[in-house]
């Protein structure tokens, strides 16, 4: 042990050090971004809105994308905040053109802040919200309507 003892230390320092050079060259060729990430905020369903979120109008939510149509494991619709400002999702509705519909509950999306809705069941996170449907929802040629509490259509989505 006595003769061995010298060889693993020195292969633990020199592993060491190769592995902190390395760090330190993948930082300085790949840098944190300076503007934090954001995402979607949860908030309490007793809160109001506040001065911060953007009015309807302001609103700037565009459905993204649906994967995985036809098959409910797998289902989802993609949203992004691709505006300025907050926005208090609370009430706003994902309809289907048979009348389907999904109720947003209580929350607000940032700026640059994406989430997913997925067409099966599950427990609502703050990145990923879950319709509970029993069956597929979506299938190609069907298009997705995102309305505000108002019932004024925000935004259409054409599932190629």
């Amino acid at each position: 042990m006595k003769r061995i003892l010298p060889f693993l230390l020195l292969n633990v320092a020199v592993s060491a050090i190769t592995m902190l050079l390395v760090l330190v060259l993948w930082q300085a060729a790949h840098p944190m971004p300076k503007a934090p990430l954001t995402a979607l905020t949860p908030v309490s369903s007793a809160s109001q809105p506040t001065a911060a979120a953007a009015s309807y109008n302001d609103s700037k939510i565009e459905i993204l994308t649906v994967i995985g149509a036809g098959d409910l494991e797998f289902e989802v619709v993609t949203l992004k905040n691709t505006g300025k400002n907050p926005v208090d999702l609370t009430g706003w509705t994902l309809r289907d053109a048979k009348g389907d519909s999904f109720t947003f509950p209580a929350f607000t999306v940032f700026p640059n802040g994406a989430f997913q809705v997925f067409s099966k069941s599950g427990t609502n996170t703050s990145l990923e919200l879950y319709w509970s449907s029993a069956a597929p929802l979506w299938k190609s040629g069907d298009e997705v309507f995102l309305y505000d509490p108002s019932g004024e259509k925000r935004q259409e989505f054409s599932i190629p």
